[in-house]
């Protein structure tokens, strides 16, 4: 079966052909947040528009556009006309940023309680006591004992 390919070369073009019941269907903040591949600490809120941003551009890729100035024309578009879907990428972004928000507190928790363990392991040598327990002291030479003789 041979489809005809329909080159876009303007905004009503690009808005003809974007998959809008695709665009009606989301509404799970899991997938997004792997679609978005945001690393945690470098974590930033996002809003609806920036969702819709991220929709659109996936839309120019299939489609092939790579005019930036179609794809955010398009954006400034929807974003006006469409308000059911201007409410329901706002919740979505406020449910992907809850999701972050709960994975960066459970990661600094984490965090916290791996620094405040303070139990010290019973070794056999000083060698053993330093892997094991830390160095606490880089100056203190006494006993030979410093990265040098490591």
């Amino acid at each position: 079966m041979y489809v005809k390919f329909r080159y876009i070369v303007s905004l009503d073009d690009f808005l003809a052909q974007i998959d809008y019941d695709y665009l009606k269907q989301l509404n799970d903040p899991q997938i997004l947040i792997a679609q978005i591949d945001q690393p945690l600490h470098n974590f930033k809120l996002l809003t609806g528009r920036d969702l819709l941003k991220l929709y659109l551009k996936s839309e120019a890729i299939r489609l092939k556009v790579y005019d930036e100035f179609i794809v955010k024309s398009a954006l400034d578009h929807i974003w006006i006309t469409y308000s059911a879907l201007q409410n329901k990428f706002t919740l979505l972004a406020d449910d992907v940023n809850k999701i972050n928000l709960n994975k960066i507190r459970a990661r600094d928790e984490n965090l916290s309680r791996i620094i405040r363990l303070d139990v010290t392991q019973a070794v056999n040598s000083v060698f053993e006591d330093h892997f094991f327990n830390g160095v606490k002291d880089f100056n203190n030479n006494d006993n030979n004992v410093g990265f040098g003789c490591l």
